[in-house]
């Protein structure tokens, strides 16, 4: 367990999630003895925590692993949604800039027929 890091310390709800159970069990555990208060367990407020290294030692591994990978899954289908969210506002900005060009080209015309000077010969020099 990494001292410091909090990435090894889960709330009672969190944990209740993870191992489809009911937090105040948890908590009964706690009146019960059955964890070091300030070595696998403490309060913080209102809030109660343990370390990893108890939460797997008493509830199991596997479905430990389980949640990092759903959570991992998560954060991976989120950042290649915001991909896909910015490449597609791209092409809208890029759409919208070529349809106001195609709009100004096509007022162009409707306009008179244009004026100017017209080429009768012309030729190449070596």
């Amino acid at each position: 367990m990494g001292k410091g890091n909090l990435n090894y310390l889960h709330t009672f709800d969190e944990i209740s999630k993870i191992y489809n159970i009911d937090s105040s069990t948890i908590r009964k555990q706690v009146a019960q003895g059955k964890y070091i208060i300030g070595k696998d367990v403490k309060k913080f407020g209102k809030t109660w925590i343990m370390t990893e290294e108890c939460m797997t030692r008493t509830f199991g591994e596997q479905m430990y692993i389980m949640y990092l990978q759903e959570l991992e899954n998560q954060i991976k289908n989120s950042k290649a949604l915001a991909s896909v969210k910015k490449s597609t506002k791209k092409k809208k900005e890029a759409n919208s800039l070529d349809n106001t060009d195609n709009e100004e080209i096509s007022n162009t015309w409707n306009e008179e027929e244009p004026q100017g000077i017209t080429l009768k010969s012309f030729s190449f020099n070596k």
